[in-house]
């Protein structure tokens, strides 16, 4: 069995200048072997899906979409109640108005192959077991290229292990990485495919199945990953 698939997919926020739109091809190829007259059938297969255009992905770079700034607050007069004069220093910013979308915005695909066997057993019943294999690619993050690696400052901190007791054998130094004051407020966060965004997982299914009657059937299945 062959087969190819043909998807687009658009999507734009209104008064925006910029949107999303993807057009895919998706093949697919399968491949089944009888191995004997009553004796279980291979079937290996490969195929390529591509992901959904997420709506979230249109609030990038889109001024109307929910977004806002952080303050640091010092309640002087420790009435619960944020005063003017207790606002000090911006220390983050977030949202549509901080962000911007990537104009070259890859759609993210996964290629996936499996391989396994089918078996008709006794009384009606059958079995089958599948291996499988997916890879996906261009995946899609938010980078926030408003601070750049050399804005951090890294500190090594002692991490005294689960059990929360210094000084035995679960110790460990962990580095920490302080944003410096002056990057503080910079914020600006781009929706991209950054380098190295790929996955993969692999896992097995096994499957039982029997038809009861015409309307009814049943199944069970167990996966593994």
């Amino acid at each position: 069995p062959l087969g190819l698939r043909l998807d687009s997919s658009s999507g734009q926020a209104a008064g925006v200048a910029t949107g999303i739109r993807w057009t895919t091809i998706q093949p697919r190829a399968g491949l089944v072997v009888p191995t004997t007259r009553r004796g279980p059938v291979l079937r290996a297969s490969w195929s390529r899906y591509a992901h959904l255009l997420q709506g979230r992905y249109l609030d990038f770079g889109n001024p109307a979409a929910i977004g806002g700034q952080t303050f640091s607050w010092q309640d002087s007069n420790r009435d619960l109640a944020a005063q003017p004069s207790e606002i000090s220093s911006l220390l983050r910013r977030f949202g549509g108005l901080y962000s911007a979308l990537d104009r070259r915005l890859l759609r993210p695909f996964t290629d996936e192959v499996s391989a396994g066997l089918d078996q008709e057993l006794a009384s009606g019943f059958r079995a089958g077991v599948r291996f499988f294999r997916r890879d996906s690619h261009r995946l899609i993050a938010t980078t926030n290229i408003g601070v750049l690696p050399g804005d951090y400052t890294p500190i090594e901190v002692s991490d005294p292990g689960n059990d929360g007791i210094p000084g035995n054998a679960d110790d460990q130094i962990l580095t920490l990485y302080n944003r410096d004051p002056a990057a503080l407020g910079h914020d600006f966060f781009l929706l991209t495919n950054p380098p190295g965004g790929h996955a993969s997982f692999k896992g097995f299914e096994i499957r039982l199945n029997k038809p009861l009657d015409r309307f009814w059937g049943f199944a069970a299945s167990f996966t593994a990953l």
